[in-house]
Formats: structure tokens, sequence, C-alpha cells
């Protein structure tokens, strides 16, 4: 049931931002009932959802990608000759969820030296700063774990 998911999980939201104070109950209630609708209006229930322990298991992996990336590209900023090999990338990605892939886009400008500037179907257009070859290489090793962390939905529906 994704509508009951999803307003429990604003209420929580709510419950936790308003301190618990019995006065905003109210406006809370309205306030996850409305989250919940552009929720399922903006993000409409799919035949995926995330698997909570799988995301966990990429967090490690994702910081130490992003601390080492954030070094290289500082020693690329700051070198005498700024060795940056820009350039755009049009990644065909395997991900058939709509959802999918606007997160993992969204993972991939979080990491240093990538920026997601757009897609189409199911291709990814990516702006970086070192090889070409090597990123798409890393978005593919990246894509692969990000997959593993999504799992079909039972009822055919996500939560």
């Amino acid at each position: 049931m994704p509508i009951v998911k999803r307003f429990v999980c604003f209420a929580l939201i709510w419950l936790v931002l308003s301190r618990g104070e019995p006065g905003g109950w109210v406006a809370g209630l309205l306030a996850a009932a409305s989250a919940t609708a552009a929720s399922l209006w903006l993000l409409p229930p799919g035949r995926v959802r995330a698997d909570i322990l799988g995301f966990a298991r990429l967090v490690p992996g994702f910081l130490y990608r992003s601390l080492r990336g954030g070094i290289e590209i500082a020693w690329l900023a700051l070198h005498p000759r700024m060795p940056i090999d820009g350039g755009w990338i049009a990644y065909r990605t395997a991900l058939q969820d709509g959802t999918q892939r606007n997160i993992f886009g969204s993972e991939m400008s979080l990491l240093p030296g990538s920026l997601l500037a757009g897609g189409d179907e199911d291709v990814l257009y990516v702006h970086c700063l070192v090889g070409r070859d090597r990123v798409v290489r890393q978005l593919g090793d990246e894509e692969a774990r990000f997959a593993a962390a999504w799992r079909p939905a039972v009822d055919g529906r996500d939560g």
C-alpha cells in the first residue's frame, strides 16, 4: 500500500520537525496528506522498490569514491598544467524504471568530476572532467552496484 507507507513517512517527518507538539498535529496531518498526494502524482508507484539494506551497502563505497574523486579533481584543478580532459558522454543505461534512472543520475552528479546534464529515454548525458573511457567504465560499475539495490515490487507497485 504505497499511499499508507508514504503518508506514514511524511507524518513521521512532520512529527520530528514539529518536535511532537500537539498544536501542530492538525497541520501535520494536512501537510502529510498533501505531500502524499503530491508524491503519488510526481512519483507514481513503479515496478520496483528500493531495498534499504541494498542502499545501505552502497554508502561506504559511495563515500570512498566521493572522497577519492574529490581529491583527484582538486589535484587536477590545482596542477600547474591543469590536465583536465573534459567532455560529454551519452551513457546508455540498462535501468528500466524512470525513478531508478533519475536517482542514479543524481548520484552520479554527486561524484566529483561528473555531472548529469539531462537524458532521453535510456540515455543519460554526462559531462565529465577526466577521460571519457574511464568515466564510462566507472558509470557501468556504479550502475551495476546501484541496480543491485532494487528489487521487483511484490504486488507490482512500490512504496
